[in-house]
Order: C-alpha cells, then sequence, then structure tokens
C-alpha cells in the first residue's frame, strides 16, 4: 500500500486498523483497503485522510487466501504498526 500524499499520523493509524482488521478476516489488500476506505467515509473522516491510499500489487495474489496462520500474522502486524505509530504520537507530544 501506499500513499499518493501525506496524511496526518492519526488518520493514517485509524485507516491502518481498519485495513489490517479486514486482511485478518481473509479479505485480499484491495477488498482490505477499499472496505477501510468506506468505514472511515461512513464515520465522516474527510477523503483528504483516507482517498490517498491505494493497493499495489496483484490483487490475487495466492499469499492472501484466508488461512488461520496468515490472519494471525495479519493481526500481528496489524498491532505492531499500531503500537509504532503510537509510539511516534507520544514523542511527538512530549517534544
Amino acid at each position: 500500500m501506499g500513499s499518493l500524499w501525506e496524511v496526518r499520523d492519526e488518520e493514517t493509524a485509524a485507516l491502518m486498523r481498519l485495513f489490517y482488521g479486514e486482511l485478518a478476516e481473509g479479505n485480499s489488500p484491495s477488498s482490505a483497503l477499499a472496505q477501510a476506505k468506506r468505514e472511515l467515509s461512513r464515520r465522516g473522516v474527510p477523503a483528504s485522510a483516507w482517498a490517498g491510499f491505494v493497493a499495489l500489487g496483484a490483487a490475487g495474489d495466492p499469499l492472501w487466501a484466508p488461512s488461520r496462520s496468515r490472519q494471525g500474522i495479519a493481526i500481528i502486524v496489524a498491532v505492531a504498526i499500531e503500537a509504532a505509530l503510537a509510539g511516534l504520537l507520544i514523542r511527538r507530544a512530549r517534544s
């Protein structure tokens, strides 16, 4: 996944939590991103916060076929990203 423009950390963190939650449910990266964007839109988050994110790579990649081990990995990655973003936000707030 990539972003076409800069997005604030808080907004990116919200999108990533939703995105990785969808991946953990077995959705493909492109479907997970689309669902995460729809949810942010439904919540009233401005499009500038989520519309610039794009899925890159092959949509039919068998790596993303649902399986328990892949779902577990997606959850672990999501938690790690969220923890890293939270740490970044805390450091910014302290400085």
